[in-house]
Formats: structure tokens, C-alpha cells, sequence
């Protein structure tokens, strides 16, 4: 996986900004519900003032209480005291990383998700009293954009749409326009020149237990059923990723197109 930044939620009082510039980089911390941690899954954070209460959320996620990265929250009357905060309304399934937390406009954020390779992104609302995030909205990941890799994402606040940027498999960037009442539209219409798109092949997730009990992400692509091949083809093994970096279904990356060439021929 892609490792991603890493920061907690945070809601403290102004006054306390320093403290929490400090707390970021300190070297213990103390986790719910009581144990004491060396703070090595945080770190700087964007800073956003809402009236009396400074938000420290920016891309913020954390290790410290999930491998997959999850959320924290820091009480402003516990200011070294990292709280987990439970995520509602996944709908993806299969496995992989919380990737990225940004703040939209008021008590609404982004969450994106890879999982297995494909990417999923939410919107939603934290409850500071249930220490609850509450999921509302896929944006990405069911329908038109799925199977494939979001290259980018705005939010603009004052037409309340957003702006993405999407990759598959089979087709280079497309840029789309979700509006607030869900409908989505493609501005866009790249293509692979001079093949049609039926006759690529999208990949699938064919994630598997290895010997150890290990669960290995992996993606299946075969021809595709135009080009009429029958009976039993060439297997290639492609291996790559871990920990630090991960094969998926994006026509931008320089192997898919090799993949592809494969698939075809």
C-alpha cells in the first residue's frame, strides 16, 4: 500500500495551539483506555479555526489504533489522551488502508479509502459525542467510478459539487462532475487510441490466503470474451507492491499498458 499522510482529528481551544504543536511531535502519548504509546503514527497537521475552537484535521488519519489507518480525537480537557473514533456506513468490502481525511465545510469531511487497489470515497459528519464518524455519502466506488483509481477529488463549497479525476483499467483520466443531488456527469471523453474499449480487459480482485494465513491483494485480468480465445491460455505472474508501493487498475501507470498488450495478445 501507498503509505498516506498521517494526523489525528483534533478539536482544542485556541489558547491551546502550541500545546498541540508540541503534543504532535512528542515523545509519549497516552491511548485509550490507558496505555502509553511512543506518538510514531502522527504528525504535522493543517490548521482550521472555527470560532472559538481550532480543528486540526487535515488529511488526518492515524496508525495508532488500526494498521488500515483509522481516526483519533484528542479532548481539550485530556490534551495527551488519544481517543479511537468508530467509523459508521462503510459499504466497500475486501481490505486495505484509510488513505486520506480532509475537512469540506463545517462538520463535513472526505474520507478515501484503497481498498485492494480500487479507490472509495465518503462523506460524512463527526459525532464528538459517541465518538462516531459517520459516513453519508459514496462518492466514489459504486457505478461509473469503480473499478478504477481516483486521481483527484474538489469539493467547491459554494455549488456544493464536486470535481473528480478517475482512471480504470481500461481508459485514461476522465474528469466528472457530481452534483449535490447525486447526479454525475462526464466532462470528459479520453480514449485508448485505436483499440476499442470492449476488447480491454478491466481487471477483478483475485485476492488470496497465502501458506501463512497472510491475505495477499491481487487482480485478475483476462481477455477479454470479443476477442474469442478458447480453452486454457498462458498465465503471467506479475509481483508487485509491499509495503510501500501497489499494482491497480490505472491506465496511467506505465505497466498497464503492458498488462493490457498481454491480455490482448
Amino acid at each position: 500500500m501507498i503509505p498516506s499522510k498521517i494526523h489525528p482529528i483534533v478539536k482544542i481551544p485556541v489558547i491551546g495551539a502550541l500545546l498541540c504543536a508540541s503534543l504532535l511531535h512528542a515523545e509519549n502519548i497516552t491511548v485509550s483506555p490507558g496505555t502509553t504509546t511512543t506518538a510514531a503514527g502522527l504528525d504535522s497537521a493543517g490548521l482550521l479555526v472555527n470560532g472559538n475552537t481550532l480543528y486540526i484535521s487535515d488529511a488526518g488519519t492515524t496508525v495508532l489504533f488500526d494498521d488500515h489507518y483509522g481516526l483519533a480525537y484528542l479532548p481539550p480537557d485530556q490534551p495527551q489522551t488519544l481517543h479511537p473514533v468508530t467509523i459508521e456506513g462503510l459499504v466497500h468490502t475486501g481490505d486495505g488502508e484509510l488513505e486520506l481525511l480532509e475537512r469540506l465545510d463545517g462538520n463535513r469531511y472526505l474520507l478515501i479509502y484503497n481498498i485492494d487497489g480500487c479507490s472509495w470515497a465518503y462523506e460524512g459528519r463527526l459525532d464528538e459525542a459517541t465518538l462516531t464518524f459517520h459516513l453519508q455519502r459514496v462518492l466514489c466506488g459504486t457505478g461509473a467510478l469503480s473499478n478504477g483509481v481516483l486521481q483527484g477529488i474538489h469539493y467547491d463549497k459554494e455549488s456544493n459539487t464536486y470535481a473528480l479525476a478517475f482512471s480504470t483499467a481500461i481508459s485514461p483520466v476522465q474528469l466528472y462532475l457530481l452534483e449535490p443531488d447525486g447526479t454525475l456527469r462526464q466532462v470528459t471523453r479520453e480514449r485508448v487510441l485505436g483499440i476499442p474499449a470492449e476488447l480491454l480487459a478491466p481487471g477483478e480482485d483475485a485476492s488470496f490466503i497465502s501458506h501463512d494465513g497472510l491475505r495477499v491483494s491481487a487482480r485478475l485480468y483476462l481477455p477479454a470474451p470479443g476477442l474469442g480465445f478458447q480453452g486454457p491460455r498462458p498465465v503471467v505472474f506479475y509481483i508487485h507492491g509491499g509495503p510501500q508501493g501497489q499494482e491497480r487498475p490505472d491506465f496511467t501507470w506505465f505497466s498497464m499498458p503492458l498488462i493490457q498488450y498481454l491480455a490482448l495478445n
